[in-house]
């Protein structure tokens, strides 16, 4: 059932859980599909434990199991394995201790004796976790690919088809597959009795914040020393293993910060970093960056070339590796670096990946809300805003904008506010004329929601940060692990750790994410004190090529693949021939990415 592109990476997989059908899962499915050999205990009563894992750290007594997926420490910063899990009692087949290890893990304890297990992901960067209940059975997976090649039958839940058309991703615990789920950070599974419990134990307001950055006007040294010492536990981890590392690269803020920490801790050694080079004009400012970065942290650097005749390969490898459409345009280019790793064995085995950073400490959206909330004092300024622009709206944009602020000062939750708009991936108009306003709306309902879940800030500018955060660690952040973990590589993601939640949550929202008219003020002083890099003054790019993507997509190597999508029925004829003939990017592209789905997942 695997294509021959996916078929070799199957195996680079962790797969565990509960069946009373071992027989044909383990020789139908698993050994002649994914080409694997799982280790199996019979607990009688019709139940049967099996588990592999390619990667994982296993640990057992004569009772229990414990597994490890990623990286786990201690509060102190010491590295945990699966043994001292084990023997501090950190995890059980009953529960597991949510505060007593952070870190970028999936930890994992089963019963020898009985079907029974709990699984926690860490609060926040761990490794992806999938799972599928079938009357009294469990399969997990930390690859949503191999798990559904297990299954006998796809179906596609039809929920997540608006929610993938506004924001490119879906929400929550759904996955693109009816009755296959994933854990969301933070949660717990516990699985008895053929009953699977989910329960977040985790969350932005449990994390207990260093209360001497809320006390000072300058906060870059302590977060400074903080980050240090975050990425300084990484690394402890990194060696232990004995395995090499290196940085994403992108020459931005944020991985110029974590190039910067990095140095501290290697002295004289000459630190290893890697980046995409997309053969596009519109990208070209992003390899200027990424040199000068190079320059300025003397690091041994390896670009990793993409021509634009390559990339829709990539976009189909990337759709089969990951079992679900891609997210946005770069994440096929990540594909590019994990073959690329894989195909030199002297590569690092661990990478630092600097997104996450605009969620904790600020992005260029905090500017527009600081707008909003000095035209929200003006009295009067609901009717002032409203009646310009009206007035303005048949001579110039600004009217037009003039009406949207007005709209979001009445209802901070409209559609084109902030708090929606900064994952909206797609073009409202096309997705409001095939799914319906009360659709549309539902999808940002439950999109906030997990903000609710996770923290419900009283503070707007925080609550859409956190939002953003959230969105990445469902939609983001699993993608990138994926496609290096079926490579035999592993990715961090320092700024989404605890640690760093921690940090920045300690901070007031109104000087975490912009002062003085500067965003993400707090790294862009670190970089400043520590460094001579200019990445603090220069704009901010955000590692997209998007306007030669969209020439790709009208009459470039995209052009066949745009022209031979299957029109789905919720696109009335004129609106599909109308993207045709004028691409839309954001909506094009999540038509695009679906078809590429449909077609080799759905239709497989």
């Amino acid at each position: 059932m695997a294509t021959d592109a996916a078929a070799g990476h199957l195996s680079a997989c962790t797969i565990f859980g509960f069946t009373a059908m071992p027989g044909r899962l383990v020789k139908r499915k698993l050994t002649d599909c994914l080409g694997i050999v799982p280790r199996t205990i019979d607990l009688g009563r019709s139940n049967t434990f099996l588990l592999y894992t390619s990667r994982g750290d296993v640990a057992e007594t004569e009772n229990a199991l414990a597994l490890k997926l990623g990286l786990a420490r201690t509060p102190d910063r010491s590295p945990l394995s699966a043994q001292q899990l084990l023997d501090r009692r950190f995890v059980s087949p009953q529960c597991i201790d949510p505060h007593a290890f952070r870190g970028n893990a999936l930890v994992a304890s089963f019963s020898k004796a009985e079907p029974r297990f709990s699984l926690f992901r860490t609060f926040l960067a761990g490794p992806p976790l999938y799972y599928c209940v079938d009357d009294d059975s469990i399969l997990c997976s930390d690859r949503l690919r191999c798990l559904i090649e297990l299954l006998d039958r796809l179906e596609l839940d039809e929920a997540a088809v608006p929610e993938h058309f506004c924001t490119l991703g879906t929400h929550g615990s759904r996955t693109y597959f009816r009755n296959v789920h994933r854990l969301m950070p933070g949660q717990q599974l516990r699985w008895h009795e053929g009953r699977a419990e989910v329960e977040l134990v985790k969350d932005f307001r449990s994390l207990e914040a260093d209360p001497t950055l809320g006390q000072i006007d300058d906060h870059s040294p302590l977060t400074y020393e903080w980050l240090k010492g975050l990425v300084g536990a990484y690394i402890r981890d990194f060696e232990e293993s004995g395995s090499d590392f290196g940085n994403l690269l992108s020459g931005g803020v944020d991985s110029s910060v974590t190039q910067l920490l990095i140095g501290e801790h290697l002295g004289t050694v000459r630190p290893r970093s890697f980046s995409y080079r997309v053969h596009a004009p519109s990208f070209e400012p992003e390899v200027e960056y990424v040199k000068r970065a190079q320059l300025e942290f003397n690091t041994e650097h390896t670009f990793i070339d993409i021509l634009p005749q390559e990339y829709p390969g990539l976009l189909v490898r990337s759709t089969e590796v990951l079992g679900q459409p891609v997210y946005m345009a770069m994440e096929p280019c990540k594909l590019a670096v994990a073959e690329f790793l894989a195909a030199h064995p002297d590569s690092p085995c661990y990478f630092f990946n600097s997104q996450g950073a605009d969620c904790v400490f600020g992005s260029s959206v905090a500017l527009k809300i600081r707008w909003l909330e000095r035209l929200e004092r003006i009295p009067a300024s609901i009717l002032l805003l409203s009646s310009a622009g009206r007035l303005l709206k048949p001579f110039t944009g600004l009217g037009q904008t003039l009406l949207k602020a007005a709209k979001i000062l009445r209802d901070p939750n409209d559609l084109s506010a902030p708090i929606n708009t900064t994952a909206i991936s797609a073009n409202l108009d096309f997705a409001l004329r095939c799914f319906g306003e009360q659709a549309v709306q539902r999808v940002f309902e439950v999109k906030r929601a997990q903000e609710i879940e996770y923290m419900d800030s009283d503070n707007y500018m925080e609550k859409v940060h956190l939002t953003t955060a959230v969105n990445a660690l469902l939609n983001v952040t699993p993608q990138c692990v994926t496609m290096f973990m079926a490579h035999g590589r592993e990715v961090v993601y320092p700024y989404m750790d605890e640690d760093a939640i921690r940090v920045g949550l300690a901070v007031r929202p109104e000087r975490r994410y912009v002062r003085g008219g500067r965003v993400k003020p707090i790294l862009k002083d670190i970089l400043e004190q520590k460094s001579s890099s200019p990445a603090a003054r220069l704009p901010k790019l955000g590692s997209s090529f998007n306007p030669d993507l969209h020439d790709w997509e009208d009459a470039g190597p995209l052009r066949d693949m745009v022209h031979s999508i299957d029109r789905p029925g919720f696109i009335s004829k004129s609106d599909f021939e109308s993207l045709l003939e004028r691409p839309n990017y954001y909506f094009l592209w999540a038509l695009l990415t679906f078809d590429v789905f449909n077609k080799r997942i759905l239709k497989r």
